[in-house]
């Protein structure tokens, strides 16, 4: 049993494909789409899923945002952070689970691909959005600062420096898709913006305090809708 928590914000070429990999995956789960505030993607998936629970923020607050706040709408302990646009691949969930019984958060193994181009077989680790972790120790750490990016790198780096037991799966678990939209390649925030440089001398700045503290709150927005 899972929650797969999943922001979506400008997703509505992508977010079917996304939900149907992951609703082929034979495990007990449900699935949370937080729409930021995007009429286009919404309409995309509104009442085409009905067991997804679908939750639209009236401001957009961004990805991190969404995910505190749905952490407390999950039914399951166990959460998995997902992105829209990407793909689950067939029958791994189950894994996640298993490890999770002895771990306390999972980092991925992915493959890039590319919109209309062969997949790259080159296996990653390091793609820090998506993560699986339990629910009470994403909330004793308050959860993601309320960035508009590199919030992920920072909670990995975080849990790592707390020496929180981290466990691997033993297969690619999705296919990330790249396109000018992601977060790491877009001007706005991608690398060498001024905005993700700014959170990067943050994170530096931890490295170099040997200090990590947590958000003093977890950030959440009280202004969403749930779909009956």
């Amino acid at each position: 049993m899972i929650s797969i928590i999943i922001p979506a914000y400008q997703a509505q070429k992508y977010i079917q494909s996304c939900i149907e990999s992951i609703y082929s995956q034979d495990i007990e789960l449900e699935v949370l789409v937080g729409i930021d505030n995007c009429k286009d993607t919404y309409d995309v998936i509104k009442g085409v899923y009905p067991h997804v629970r679908l939750f639209y923020f009236n401001e957009h607050v961004g990805p991190f945002v969404i995910k505190n706040t749905l952490v407390d709408e999950a039914t399951y302990d166990d959460v998995l952070f997902f992105d829209a646009d990407d793909i689950m691949n067939k029958n791994v969930l189950k894994d996640v689970v298993e490890v999770l019984k002895t771990k306390q958060y999972i980092k991925l193994k992915y493959i890039d691909f590319y919109d209309g181009k062969k997949v790259n077989e080159k296996e990653h680790v390091m793609n820090d959005a998506i993560i699986a972790i339990k629910k009470q120790l994403f909330n004793e750490f308050n959860g993601y600062h309320p960035w508009k990016c590199a919030a992920d790198t920072e909670l990995r780096m975080r849990l790592e420096h707390y020496n929180i037991s981290r466990g691997d799966t033993p297969s690619v678990f999705y296919y990330r898709r790249l396109h000018g939209n992601n977060l790491t390649l877009s001007k706005q925030t991608g690398h060498g913006s001024p905005i993700r440089e700014s959170y990067k001398n943050i994170i530096n700045k931890n490295i170099k305090d040997k200090n990590w503290p947590h958000p003093l709150i977890k950030t959440i927005s009280n202004d969403y809708n749930r779909d009956a």
